[in-house]
Protein backbone atom coordinates (compact mmCIF):
# COMPACT_ATOMS: atom_id res chain seq x y z
CA UNK A 1 0.00 0.00 0.00
CA UNK A 2 1.22 3.16 -1.06
CA UNK A 3 1.87 6.42 1.04
CA UNK A 4 -1.22 8.35 -1.05
CA UNK A 5 -3.20 5.63 0.07
CA UNK A 6 -2.87 5.48 3.27
CA UNK A 7 -3.06 9.13 3.76
CA UNK A 8 -6.24 8.91 1.34
CA UNK A 9 -7.53 5.93 4.33
CA UNK A 10 -6.77 7.96 6.95
CA UNK A 11 -8.45 11.30 5.55
CA UNK A 12 -11.65 8.95 5.27
CA UNK A 13 -11.43 7.69 8.72
CA UNK A 14 -10.71 11.30 10.01
CA UNK A 15 -14.07 12.42 8.32
CA UNK A 16 -15.96 9.19 9.33
CA UNK A 17 -14.92 9.26 12.76
CA UNK A 18 -16.47 12.94 13.46
CA UNK A 19 -19.61 11.88 11.33
CA UNK A 20 -20.29 8.71 13.29
CA UNK A 21 -20.47 10.03 16.83
CA UNK A 22 -22.45 13.34 15.67
CA UNK A 23 -25.15 10.62 14.45
CA UNK A 24 -24.89 8.64 17.40
CA UNK A 25 -25.51 11.99 19.55
CA UNK A 26 -28.67 12.58 17.02
CA UNK A 27 -30.27 9.23 17.65
CA UNK A 28 -29.34 8.79 21.29
CA UNK A 29 -30.73 12.51 22.29
CA UNK A 30 -33.85 11.61 23.54
CA UNK A 31 -31.86 9.47 26.68
CA UNK A 32 -30.86 12.79 27.50
CA UNK A 33 -28.00 15.49 26.26
CA UNK A 34 -24.78 14.09 28.71
CA UNK A 35 -26.22 10.12 27.92
CA UNK A 36 -25.93 11.49 23.91
CA UNK A 37 -22.62 13.37 24.60
CA UNK A 38 -20.90 10.54 26.35
CA UNK A 39 -21.83 8.54 23.28
CA UNK A 40 -20.77 10.52 20.76
CA UNK A 41 -17.11 10.50 22.13
CA UNK A 42 -17.47 6.95 22.89
CA UNK A 43 -17.87 5.98 19.10
CA UNK A 44 -15.82 8.57 17.78
CA UNK A 45 -12.75 7.98 20.04
CA UNK A 46 -13.61 3.61 18.69
CA UNK A 47 -13.68 4.32 15.54
CA UNK A 48 -10.54 6.12 15.36
CA UNK A 49 -8.77 3.40 17.80
CA UNK A 50 -9.65 0.09 15.86
CA UNK A 51 -8.25 1.82 12.81
CA UNK A 52 -5.28 3.28 14.63
CA UNK A 53 -5.84 6.00 12.23
CA UNK A 54 -4.15 8.28 14.83
CA UNK A 55 -1.62 6.93 17.65
CA UNK A 56 -3.68 5.70 20.31
CA UNK A 57 -2.60 8.25 22.74
CA UNK A 58 -3.38 10.84 20.93
CA UNK A 59 -6.99 9.84 20.51
CA UNK A 60 -6.70 9.24 24.20
CA UNK A 61 -5.98 12.54 24.61
CA UNK A 62 -9.24 14.25 22.69
CA UNK A 63 -11.56 12.07 24.96
CA UNK A 64 -11.31 14.93 27.91
CA UNK A 65 -11.25 17.10 25.07
CA UNK A 66 -14.59 15.85 23.54
CA UNK A 67 -16.55 15.09 26.81
CA UNK A 68 -15.66 18.73 27.26
CA UNK A 69 -16.96 20.05 24.29
CA UNK A 70 -20.19 17.35 24.48
CA UNK A 71 -21.13 19.09 27.82
CA UNK A 72 -20.25 15.64 29.70
CA UNK A 73 -18.38 17.30 31.72
CA UNK A 74 -16.57 20.87 33.02
CA UNK A 75 -12.91 20.95 31.25
CA UNK A 76 -11.38 21.03 34.68
CA UNK A 77 -13.02 17.98 35.56
CA UNK A 78 -12.95 16.06 32.19
CA UNK A 79 -8.99 15.84 32.41
CA UNK A 80 -9.11 14.63 36.39
CA UNK A 81 -8.55 11.28 35.17
CA UNK A 82 -5.20 11.71 34.18
CA UNK A 83 -4.05 12.19 37.54
CA UNK A 84 -5.46 8.66 38.71
CA UNK A 85 -3.62 6.81 40.93
CA UNK A 86 -3.67 3.83 38.89
CA UNK A 87 -1.17 5.80 36.41
CA UNK A 88 1.24 6.48 39.27
CA UNK A 89 1.49 2.93 39.71
CA UNK A 90 2.25 1.76 36.18
CA UNK A 91 4.91 5.17 36.11
CA UNK A 92 6.50 3.37 39.36
CA UNK A 93 6.28 0.11 37.47
CA UNK A 94 8.34 1.86 34.57
CA UNK A 95 10.29 3.37 36.80
CA UNK A 96 11.94 -0.35 37.86
CA UNK A 97 11.85 -2.14 34.71
CA UNK A 98 13.91 0.49 33.64
CA UNK A 99 16.40 0.22 36.30
CA UNK A 100 16.20 -3.45 35.77
CA UNK A 101 16.56 -3.75 32.62
CA UNK A 102 19.61 -0.98 32.58
CA UNK A 103 21.81 -2.77 35.32
CA UNK A 104 21.15 -6.21 33.62
CA UNK A 105 19.39 -7.49 36.38
CA UNK A 106 16.42 -9.13 33.92
CA UNK A 107 19.54 -11.11 32.26
CA UNK A 108 20.28 -11.98 35.30
CA UNK A 109 17.39 -13.14 36.72
CA UNK A 110 16.96 -15.46 33.56
CA UNK A 111 19.96 -16.83 33.54
CA UNK A 112 19.34 -18.30 36.78
CA UNK A 113 16.09 -19.35 36.20
CA UNK A 114 17.20 -21.21 33.22
CA UNK A 115 19.82 -22.78 35.45
CA UNK A 116 17.45 -24.55 36.85
CA UNK A 117 16.01 -26.26 33.96
CA UNK A 118 18.35 -29.48 33.46
CA UNK A 119 18.61 -30.74 29.72
CA UNK A 120 15.09 -32.12 29.93
CA UNK A 121 13.00 -30.93 26.77
CA UNK A 122 9.93 -30.26 29.34
CA UNK A 123 11.68 -28.59 31.81
CA UNK A 124 13.41 -26.48 29.54
CA UNK A 125 9.98 -25.01 28.24
CA UNK A 126 8.26 -24.49 31.71
CA UNK A 127 11.82 -22.49 32.41
CA UNK A 128 11.52 -20.34 29.44
CA UNK A 129 7.89 -19.87 30.04
CA UNK A 130 8.27 -19.01 33.92
CA UNK A 131 11.30 -16.71 33.20
CA UNK A 132 9.27 -14.98 30.58
CA UNK A 133 6.26 -15.09 32.84
CA UNK A 134 8.23 -13.52 36.08
CA UNK A 135 9.80 -11.03 33.98
CA UNK A 136 6.93 -9.30 32.32
CA UNK A 137 4.96 -8.99 35.80
CA UNK A 138 8.22 -6.67 36.33
CA UNK A 139 9.02 -5.62 33.20
CA UNK A 140 7.09 -5.06 29.92
CA UNK A 141 5.54 -7.76 27.62
CA UNK A 142 7.26 -6.54 24.68
CA UNK A 143 10.46 -6.66 26.13
CA UNK A 144 10.76 -9.81 28.23
CA UNK A 145 9.81 -11.16 24.93
CA UNK A 146 12.71 -9.16 23.07
CA UNK A 147 15.25 -10.45 25.59
CA UNK A 148 14.85 -13.80 25.64
CA UNK A 149 14.79 -14.54 22.25
CA UNK A 150 18.41 -14.21 21.90
CA UNK A 151 18.36 -16.55 25.18
CA UNK A 152 16.11 -18.56 23.21
CA UNK A 153 17.94 -18.69 20.38
CA UNK A 154 21.55 -19.83 21.57
CA UNK A 155 20.09 -22.96 22.97
CA UNK A 156 18.22 -23.96 19.41
CA UNK A 157 21.87 -23.37 17.50
CA UNK A 158 22.80 -26.57 18.98
CA UNK A 159 19.64 -28.77 18.55
CA UNK A 160 19.05 -27.50 14.37
CA UNK A 161 17.49 -30.99 13.19
CA UNK A 162 14.68 -30.60 16.19
CA UNK A 163 11.83 -27.91 14.50
CA UNK A 164 9.18 -28.68 16.75
CA UNK A 165 11.83 -27.73 19.70
CA UNK A 166 12.18 -24.13 17.61
CA UNK A 167 8.52 -23.96 18.05
CA UNK A 168 7.81 -24.84 21.86
CA UNK A 169 10.28 -22.22 23.23
CA UNK A 170 10.34 -19.35 21.05
CA UNK A 171 6.20 -19.38 21.45
CA UNK A 172 6.32 -20.49 25.01
CA UNK A 173 8.47 -17.06 25.40
CA UNK A 174 6.26 -15.15 23.70
CA UNK A 175 2.65 -16.83 25.36
CA UNK A 176 4.84 -16.91 28.98
CA UNK A 177 4.90 -13.31 28.43
CA UNK A 178 1.31 -12.34 27.72
CA UNK A 179 0.01 -15.18 30.58
CA UNK A 180 2.61 -13.30 33.66
CA UNK A 181 1.44 -9.88 32.26
CA UNK A 182 -2.00 -10.29 33.73
CA UNK A 183 -0.79 -11.81 37.16
CA UNK A 184 -0.42 -7.94 38.59
CA UNK A 185 -1.78 -4.42 37.56
CA UNK A 186 1.60 -3.07 36.01
CA UNK A 187 2.27 -5.80 33.27
CA UNK A 188 -0.37 -4.83 31.20
CA UNK A 189 -2.30 -1.73 30.09
CA UNK A 190 -5.77 -3.37 30.16
CA UNK A 191 -5.16 -4.48 33.97
CA UNK A 192 -4.48 -0.71 34.86
CA UNK A 193 -7.44 0.33 33.64
CA UNK A 194 -9.61 -1.94 35.38
CA UNK A 195 -7.73 -1.37 38.68
CA UNK A 196 -9.11 2.24 38.07
CA UNK A 197 -12.78 1.72 37.47
CA UNK A 198 -12.78 -0.38 40.11
CA UNK A 199 -10.60 0.95 42.44
CA UNK A 200 -8.57 -2.11 43.45
CA UNK A 201 -5.61 -2.27 45.12
CA UNK A 202 -2.19 -4.19 44.20
CA UNK A 203 -2.38 -6.95 46.37
CA UNK A 204 -6.46 -7.56 45.46
CA UNK A 205 -5.59 -7.82 41.73
CA UNK A 206 -3.25 -10.11 42.15
CA UNK A 207 -5.19 -12.44 44.37
CA UNK A 208 -7.21 -12.74 40.86
CA UNK A 209 -4.56 -12.26 38.19
CA UNK A 210 -2.11 -14.60 40.17
CA UNK A 211 -4.33 -17.68 39.95
CA UNK A 212 -5.49 -17.35 36.32
CA UNK A 213 -1.67 -16.76 35.27
CA UNK A 214 -0.14 -19.73 37.15
CA UNK A 215 -3.32 -22.44 35.42
CA UNK A 216 -2.82 -20.78 32.38
CA UNK A 217 1.00 -21.38 32.11
CA UNK A 218 0.52 -25.29 32.73
CA UNK A 219 -2.43 -25.48 30.57
CA UNK A 220 -0.27 -23.90 27.53
CA UNK A 221 3.01 -25.64 28.60
CA UNK A 222 0.44 -28.88 27.95
CA UNK A 223 -1.23 -27.61 24.88
CA UNK A 224 2.41 -26.65 23.34
CA UNK A 225 3.70 -29.79 24.00
CA UNK A 226 0.60 -31.63 22.54
CA UNK A 227 0.72 -29.14 19.66
CA UNK A 228 4.52 -29.49 18.62
CA UNK A 229 5.59 -33.01 20.36
CA UNK A 230 9.78 -32.69 20.34
CA UNK A 231 11.95 -35.15 18.66
CA UNK A 232 14.25 -35.90 21.92
CA UNK A 233 13.56 -35.85 25.37
CA UNK A 234 16.64 -34.54 25.60
CA UNK A 235 18.93 -32.08 24.86
CA UNK A 236 22.55 -30.92 24.86
CA UNK A 237 23.56 -28.91 28.04
CA UNK A 238 24.63 -25.00 26.84
CA UNK A 239 27.06 -23.11 28.53
CA UNK A 240 25.27 -20.19 29.48
CA UNK A 241 27.52 -16.48 30.16
CA UNK A 242 27.71 -16.08 33.69
CA UNK A 243 26.50 -12.54 34.25
CA UNK A 244 28.20 -10.39 37.44
CA UNK A 245 25.91 -8.01 39.30
CA UNK A 246 27.72 -4.67 39.71
CA UNK A 247 27.04 -2.61 42.41
CA UNK A 248 24.60 -0.77 40.99
CA UNK A 249 22.43 -3.86 40.03
CA UNK A 250 21.92 -4.85 43.56
CA UNK A 251 21.02 -1.39 44.88
CA UNK A 252 18.11 -2.23 42.16
CA UNK A 253 17.80 -5.32 43.47
CA UNK A 254 17.26 -4.51 46.98
CA UNK A 255 15.05 -1.74 46.13
CA UNK A 256 13.09 -3.78 44.02
CA UNK A 257 12.28 -6.16 46.88
CA UNK A 258 11.38 -2.98 49.08
CA UNK A 259 9.01 -1.98 46.37
CA UNK A 260 7.46 -5.47 46.03
CA UNK A 261 7.65 -5.87 49.98
CA UNK A 262 5.80 -2.13 50.50
CA UNK A 263 2.63 -2.98 47.40
CA UNK A 264 2.13 -6.27 48.92
CA UNK A 265 1.99 -5.21 52.80
CA UNK A 266 1.69 -0.83 52.90
CA UNK A 267 -1.26 -0.26 53.85
CA UNK A 268 -1.51 -2.98 56.67
CA UNK A 269 1.73 -1.64 57.34
CA UNK A 270 0.19 1.98 57.88
CA UNK A 271 -2.86 0.96 59.84
CA UNK A 272 -0.48 -0.79 61.77
CA UNK A 273 1.77 2.50 62.24
CA UNK A 274 -1.16 4.53 62.64
CA UNK A 275 -0.75 6.28 59.14
CA UNK A 276 -3.25 6.87 56.94
CA UNK A 277 -3.60 3.91 54.43
CA UNK A 278 -3.45 5.92 51.14
CA UNK A 279 0.45 7.08 52.49
CA UNK A 280 1.43 3.65 51.84
CA UNK A 281 -0.88 2.72 48.80
CA UNK A 282 -0.31 1.69 45.92
CA UNK A 283 0.59 5.01 43.81
CA UNK A 284 2.58 5.99 46.87
CA UNK A 285 4.51 3.55 46.54
CA UNK A 286 5.32 3.77 43.26
CA UNK A 287 6.18 7.68 43.61
CA UNK A 288 8.45 6.58 46.33
CA UNK A 289 10.24 3.94 43.77
CA UNK A 290 11.00 6.43 41.41
CA UNK A 291 12.72 8.32 44.07
CA UNK A 292 14.96 5.61 45.28
CA UNK A 293 16.08 4.61 41.91
CA UNK A 294 17.02 7.45 41.13
CA UNK A 295 18.68 8.96 44.47
CA UNK A 296 20.66 5.55 44.91
CA UNK A 297 22.38 5.66 41.63
CA UNK A 298 20.08 2.69 40.15
CA UNK A 299 18.41 4.60 37.22
CA UNK A 300 18.50 8.71 36.64
CA UNK A 301 15.44 10.87 35.38
CA UNK A 302 17.02 10.93 31.81
CA UNK A 303 16.71 7.73 31.27
CA UNK A 304 13.16 7.74 32.55
CA UNK A 305 12.04 9.96 30.60
CA UNK A 306 13.55 8.02 27.56
CA UNK A 307 12.58 4.56 29.25
CA UNK A 308 9.40 5.20 30.40
CA UNK A 309 6.33 4.78 28.00
CA UNK A 310 4.40 8.01 28.14
CA UNK A 311 2.38 7.00 25.33
CA UNK A 312 0.54 4.29 27.83
CA UNK A 313 0.14 6.61 30.42
CA UNK A 314 -2.03 9.07 28.17
CA UNK A 315 -3.63 5.96 27.18
CA UNK A 316 -4.54 4.85 30.59
CA UNK A 317 -6.13 8.59 31.27
CA UNK A 318 -8.16 8.70 27.96
CA UNK A 319 -9.25 5.05 29.08
CA UNK A 320 -10.41 6.40 32.87
CA UNK A 321 -11.85 9.56 30.89
CA UNK A 322 -14.02 7.71 28.64
CA UNK A 323 -14.99 5.50 31.58
CA UNK A 324 -15.80 7.94 34.15
CA UNK A 325 -17.65 9.96 31.05
CA UNK A 326 -19.96 6.94 30.52
CA UNK A 327 -20.89 6.25 34.08
CA UNK A 328 -21.09 9.63 35.09
CA UNK A 329 -23.27 10.52 32.46
CA UNK A 330 -25.65 7.60 32.95
CA UNK A 331 -25.11 6.58 29.30
CA UNK A 332 -23.34 3.28 30.78
CA UNK A 333 -26.54 2.35 32.65
CA UNK A 334 -28.55 3.28 29.84
CA UNK A 335 -26.95 0.23 28.08
CA UNK A 336 -26.34 -2.01 30.45
CA UNK A 337 -30.57 -1.69 30.99
CA UNK A 338 -30.46 -2.45 27.24
CA UNK A 339 -28.37 -5.60 27.53
CA UNK A 340 -29.89 -6.94 30.61
CA UNK A 341 -33.60 -6.86 28.61
CA UNK A 342 -31.96 -9.52 26.50
CA UNK A 343 -30.04 -11.53 29.43
CA UNK A 344 -32.43 -11.56 32.42
CA UNK A 345 -32.76 -14.96 31.43
CA UNK A 346 -29.49 -16.37 30.44
CA UNK A 347 -27.74 -18.32 32.93
CA UNK A 348 -24.88 -16.12 34.65
CA UNK A 349 -22.36 -18.73 33.23
CA UNK A 350 -23.25 -18.36 30.31
CA UNK A 351 -23.55 -14.47 30.13
CA UNK A 352 -19.69 -14.70 31.62
CA UNK A 353 -18.55 -17.34 29.07
CA UNK A 354 -20.08 -15.17 26.04
CA UNK A 355 -18.36 -11.62 27.10
CA UNK A 356 -14.94 -13.95 27.72
CA UNK A 357 -15.29 -15.48 24.56
CA UNK A 358 -15.77 -11.78 23.07
CA UNK A 359 -12.77 -10.14 24.59
CA UNK A 360 -10.62 -13.35 23.60
CA UNK A 361 -11.18 -13.03 19.66
CA UNK A 362 -11.40 -9.36 19.56
CA UNK A 363 -8.25 -8.85 21.07
CA UNK A 364 -6.96 -10.95 17.87
CA UNK A 365 -7.52 -7.54 16.00
CA UNK A 366 -7.78 -4.35 17.92
CA UNK A 367 -5.68 -3.35 20.55
CA UNK A 368 -6.64 -5.01 24.44
CA UNK A 369 -6.52 -1.96 26.00
CA UNK A 370 -9.35 -0.28 23.48
CA UNK A 371 -11.67 -3.03 23.85
CA UNK A 372 -11.14 -3.27 27.72
CA UNK A 373 -11.29 0.70 27.78
CA UNK A 374 -15.06 -0.25 25.72
CA UNK A 375 -16.25 -2.88 27.79
CA UNK A 376 -15.24 -2.11 31.25
CA UNK A 377 -17.73 0.84 32.30
CA UNK A 378 -20.40 -0.78 30.40
CA UNK A 379 -20.11 -4.25 32.10
CA UNK A 380 -20.02 -2.32 35.34
CA UNK A 381 -23.58 -0.99 34.78
CA UNK A 382 -24.05 -4.56 33.31
CA UNK A 383 -23.66 -5.83 36.79
CA UNK A 384 -25.18 -3.31 38.69
CA UNK A 385 -28.74 -3.95 36.70
CA UNK A 386 -28.58 -8.19 37.37
CA UNK A 387 -27.75 -7.35 41.11
CA UNK A 388 -23.39 -8.42 40.65
CA UNK A 389 -20.41 -7.16 41.95
CA UNK A 390 -18.92 -5.17 39.33
CA UNK A 391 -15.15 -7.22 39.50
CA UNK A 392 -17.15 -10.25 38.54
CA UNK A 393 -17.94 -8.90 35.02
CA UNK A 394 -15.03 -6.57 34.28
CA UNK A 395 -11.93 -8.48 36.07
CA UNK A 396 -12.83 -11.95 33.50
CA UNK A 397 -13.20 -9.68 30.15
CA UNK A 398 -10.07 -7.40 31.22
CA UNK A 399 -7.46 -10.71 31.87
CA UNK A 400 -8.96 -12.28 28.39
CA UNK A 401 -7.88 -9.42 26.47
CA UNK A 402 -4.53 -10.46 27.24
CA UNK A 403 -4.72 -14.07 26.00
CA UNK A 404 -4.81 -13.83 22.17
CA UNK A 405 -2.76 -16.45 20.87
CA UNK A 406 -3.60 -16.78 17.10
CA UNK A 407 -2.30 -14.75 15.43
CA UNK A 408 0.76 -12.13 15.04
CA UNK A 409 -0.78 -8.73 14.97
CA UNK A 410 -2.81 -9.31 18.07
CA UNK A 411 0.41 -8.77 20.78
CA UNK A 412 3.54 -7.31 20.62
CA UNK A 413 5.01 -10.84 22.12
CA UNK A 414 3.57 -12.76 18.69
CA UNK A 415 5.12 -10.37 16.83
CA UNK A 416 8.39 -10.27 17.61
CA UNK A 417 8.48 -14.61 17.73
CA UNK A 418 6.96 -14.57 14.40
CA UNK A 419 9.64 -12.10 12.96
CA UNK A 420 12.75 -14.18 14.75
CA UNK A 421 11.56 -16.73 11.66
CA UNK A 422 11.03 -20.06 13.80
CA UNK A 423 7.49 -19.90 14.21
CA UNK A 424 5.02 -19.18 10.96
CA UNK A 425 1.53 -17.90 11.37
CA UNK A 426 0.30 -21.42 10.30
CA UNK A 427 2.00 -22.31 13.25
CA UNK A 428 0.74 -20.17 15.51
CA UNK A 429 -2.83 -20.15 14.69
CA UNK A 430 -2.47 -24.24 15.01
CA UNK A 431 -2.08 -23.61 18.60
CA UNK A 432 -3.32 -20.19 19.29
CA UNK A 433 -6.90 -21.40 18.86
CA UNK A 434 -6.65 -24.18 21.27
CA UNK A 435 -5.16 -21.79 23.67
CA UNK A 436 -7.78 -19.31 22.81
CA UNK A 437 -10.29 -21.97 23.60
CA UNK A 438 -8.33 -23.25 26.92
CA UNK A 439 -8.06 -19.29 28.13
CA UNK A 440 -12.13 -19.14 27.78
CA UNK A 441 -12.95 -21.84 29.71
CA UNK A 442 -10.18 -21.42 32.64
CA UNK A 443 -11.10 -17.48 32.77
CA UNK A 444 -14.89 -18.62 32.50
CA UNK A 445 -14.66 -21.29 35.61
CA UNK A 446 -12.06 -19.69 37.61
CA UNK A 447 -13.43 -16.87 38.08
CA UNK A 448 -16.95 -18.55 38.50
CA UNK A 449 -16.52 -21.13 40.97
CA UNK A 450 -13.44 -20.06 42.47
CA UNK A 451 -12.49 -16.35 42.65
Amino acid sequence: MDISTLRLGHVATFAAAPLLGLLTYWLTLPQGAGIAGALAVTVFAAVLWITEALPLPVTALLVPVGLAAMGVFEAKDAFTSFGSPVLFLVLGGYALAVAVEANNVDQWLARHILGLAGTKTIGLLAAFMATSAVLSMLISNTATTALLIPVAAGVLAHQKTDHNLSRLLMLGVAYGASIGGVATITGSAPNAIAAGLLDISFVQWMAYGLPISLTMLVVALFILLWAFPPKEKQICAVQQDEIVLTASAKRTLWVAGLILVLWLTGPALARMSGLPAAFLGSASVAIIAVALLVATGCTTWKALEKGVHWGVLLLLGGGLSLGRGLTDSGAADWLAQLLTAHVEDWAFLALKLMLVAIAVFATELISNTAVTAKLAPILMGVALHLGLEAESLVLPVAIATSMAFMLPVATPPNALVHASGYVTQRDMMRVGLRLNLAAIAVITVLFHFVL
